[in-house]
């Protein structure tokens, strides 16, 4: 480990990581062994936008967030910090619910994939039987066809010929739940490939991982005591205001520090590295271009009910909006709690009235529940980039156009969109791709 004390006030690192997400914190754990890094966060608190915050009297995640037994670097970087123990693994079962037409409900069986989804669609419920060969035939070519990087999943759906109903009951919903943007718009590529990672590889990786405790708890908090464990400096409430080139090294300064690191991670949202990189000319192209990236929304009500309310099962889609998917967080151990969630909310949207109608929604649906005793609504505007044909294409390498200069986040070139996922394999490939430069 070669970190050296340059002044009483500089100090010097083998990498510097900036921004304590669930990318710079992949990252950190997978370097740590083997380096001496500085993790360094402009929040007071580690784990971007899946960490925990107080709501509902309680320690809830600061917006739904959905795991599942394809995120297998998520799982195994959970395993590594003890943390497999805190979570429980339960099969999917997709049930969507309508107020005008019948349930629609697929249950994949145990049985090898793609087996377990065609026999799924064979035996859904709230479906024709023209509907179901058209279902199988859209999710067959999906899993197992290359799309062209241009089209958009409506303009998919409707070369497959899939009918309106179906758009509307099924595939519209499933694409703002993993892409958080309208099929109108979303890249059909990565529709396509997030169902392959999910669909064709084990019956287990549509698996639902649910945890038993909050984000914070299951994976900041034991990431950051294994930093602190092997004696890594961690910088909260640390704002990097300008990174510059100096003799070998770069130079990070923040108003009360001067950082010097012989590798740097940008772990950040895309959406902050603009004015990181006005001092480095190569990425300031990148930097115009991230700056132009459309970006959605999303709204998650949580709702505090009297503990014998509950669903039948972990989540359920409501097709009637404003909140596509209602969670029951007593499978994370809430008794009582409910979270609404709101894909890609419209701006113009006032906040008090995304409330009442989500509550009238949730009435409709659900008639012999009573009144929430509490609710918290819970508005992340900038939460995801646009899973757009164009915003695909742009998507940067993890290796930047300045040397030792590396990206890391779930924008990042990558099979999954703005899930925690996407965040964790971009941090663990960009610190191993460190490691393999360095000889380790």
């Amino acid at each position: 480990m070669a970190s050296t004390k340059v002044t009483e006030s500089v100090l010097i690192y083998d990498t510097a990581i900036i921004g304590a997400g669930w990318a710079g914190l992949a990252a950190a754990l997978i370097l740590a062994p083997e380096q001496k890094i500085v993790l360094i966060e402009a929040g007071r608190d580690a784990g971007g936008r899946a960490k925990s915050a107080q709501l509902l009297d309680d320690h809830l995640d600061a917006g739904q967030h959905l795991l599942i037994g394809a995120y297998q670097q998520t799982l195994q970087l959970l395993q590594s910090l003890g943390s497999h123990s805190d979570y429980q693994r339960l099969p999917l079962q997709l049930h969507l619910e309508s107020t005008t037409a019948p349930p629609l409900r697929l249950t994949p069986p145990k049985i090898a994939a793609p087996l377990h989804l065609l026999l799924a669609i064979m035996n859904a419920q709230g479906v024709s039987r023209r509907e179901r060969w058209r279902l199988i035939q859209g999710s067959l070519h999906l899993v197992n066809h290359r799309h062209s990087a241009k089209l958009t999943v409506a303009e998919l759906l409707e070369s497959l010929n899939q009918p309106q109903s179906l758009r509307q009951r099924f595939w519209s919903p499933l694409c703002l739940a993993t892409l958080n943007t309208p099929i109108e718009s979303a890249s059909a590529t990565l529709f396509s490939t997030v169902l392959k990672q999910s669909f064709s590889h084990s019956h287990r990786h549509s698996d639902l991982i649910l945890p038993q405790q909050n984000l914070t708890q299951l994976f900041v908090t034991p990431a950051l005591y294994r930093l602190r464990q092997l004696r890594q400096h961690i910088m909260l409430s640390q704002r990097i205001e300008s990174i510059q080139p100096h003799h070998g090294t770069f130079l990070l300064q923040s108003h009360h520090r001067t950082i010097h690191a012989r590798e740097l991670i940008i772990a950040t949202a895309p959406w902050h590295l603009p004015p990181l990189l006005r001092y480095l000319p190569p990425l300031q192209p990148l930097g115009q271009q991230l700056a132009k990236w459309p970006v959605h929304a999303i709204a998650t009500l949580y709702l505090r009910y009297p503990p014998q309310i509950e669903l039948s099962y972990p989540f359920i889609g409501l097709l009637e909006g404003p909140a596509e998917w209602l969670f029951d967080r007593r499978f994370n151990g809430q008794r009582g709690v409910m979270a609404a969630v709101i894909s890609h909310p419209t701006a113009t949207t006032e906040r008090q009235r995304l409330l009442q109608q989500t509550l009238q929604q949730l009435q409709h649906h659900f008639p012999h529940w009573p009144t929430p005793l509490k609710t918290t609504l819970v508005v992340e505007k900038r939460a995801t980039w646009a899973a757009t044909p164009e915003v695909e294409a742009e998507r940067p390498n993890n290796r930047s156009a300045v040397e030792r200069l590396w990206l890391a986040g779930d924008y990042t070139q990558g099979p999954y969109p703005a899930t925690l996922e996407g965040a964790v394999r971009s941090g663990v490939e960009t610190a191993q791709q460190i490691l393999h430069n360095s000889g380790h």
